[in-house]
This record gives structure tokens, C-alpha cells and sequence, in this order.
């Protein structure tokens, strides 16, 4: 169960594995939870990036975080390197929580009602964690809406689930 977000600072991680068709994730979800508001103090990779630059000592690179051990298993509490890699974001982005997109990718789907015509749905693994001391609060596997091959709105509609779930 995701925590109420509301009056939080949530730094919104880019999206670490997911490969070209989903090169807009990070401009959707940021899109899809600034509609949604909740009052959530987001913070996203710009801004992000745009502290780093100015703080380059703390060696962080939001867009490839060390996220092995989400594919393994269940994780209860990260470890170093991730839980460095956060609590030093945490500190400079006076951030609360820290919400990974760890992974998103498609699976092929045959769409009922269309003659049995092919597509795909989108899927996202997604996580939140307490930067301050490793814990995941919230581990969910998203699915967007079916779609054809190269329609763009099934990434969007990713983004839209991850948001839902997060600020109902």
C-alpha cells in the first residue's frame, strides 16, 4: 500500500531499464503526477540534474542507480551502493522518498473483438523508498492500456497508471 504522499518531498528518479520505445517515460510520468498534484512537493530529474551539476563531489547519477537487486527478488531495505546513492540525493533535494521506475518493457497481447489482431501492453516496475534509511515502502508491477506496436500512448498510459497508484 503506497503511503499518503501528501506534503512530501518525492524525488521522481528517471527511469533506469527500459530501452528506446520508452526514451519519454520521465516527461510522462512527470507530466501525468503534476496533473494529479495530491500536494506532493515532486522532484524531478531536471531539477535534479541541475543541483548535481552544481554539487559534483557527491558522484550520483540519477539515471543509472544501482538497481540490481530489484530484479532478484523482493526487497524489504536497500543496500549500498543504492542506499548511498539516495540518502546523498536525499540530503541535497531535501527529499523525503524517492521513487524508482526500475524497469519498463512491453509484452505481446492478442486484442479480443479485433479478429484477433496483435499488440502490446506496457509494463512498469516501480518502487518507493525511504532514502533516509533503505526501506521500501511500496513495490508495484503497472500496466498501462493495450496498444498497437508503435502507438505512443501506451507509454503515457504507464506513466497514468504509476500516477493513479500513487496519488488516487
Amino acid at each position: 500500500m503506497v503511503p499518503d504522499l501528501a506534503q512530501l518531498g518525492v524525488m521522481v528518479l528517471p527511469l533506469q531499464a527500459g530501452g528506446e520505445r520508452f526514451r519519454e517515460m520521465d516527461l510522462e510520468i512527470q507530466y501525468a503526477l503534476e496533473a494529479r498534484g495530491g500536494g506532493v512537493r515532486w522532484v524531478f530529474p531536471g531539477e535534479m540534474n541541475q543541483a548535481l551539476e552544481r554539487s559534483p563531489a557527491l558522484a550520483v547519477r540519477p539515471e543509472a542507480l544501482s538497481v540490481a537487486p530489484f530484479s532478484r527478488g523482493e526487497v524489504q531495505r536497500v543496500g549500498d551502493p543504492l542506499f548511498g546513492e539516495l540518502r546523498r540525493l536525499a540530503a541535497l533535494m531535501d527529499g523525503d522518498l524517492a521513487l524508482l521506475p526500475v524497469e519498463a518493457r512491453t509484452r505481446q497481447e492478442v486484442f479480443s473483438g479485433g479478429g484477433g489482431s496483435e499488440g502490446v501492453v506496457g509494463e512498469l516496475v516501480a518502487v518507493l523508498v525511504n532514502p533516509h534509511d533503505g526501506r521500501v515502502y511500496w513495490f508495484a508491477v503497472l500496466e498501462g492500456d493495450p496498444g498497437a506496436v508503435d502507438d505512443h500512448r501506451v507509454v503515457a498510459s504507464l506513466a497514468e497508471s504509476l500516477a493513479g497508484a500513487l496519488v488516487p
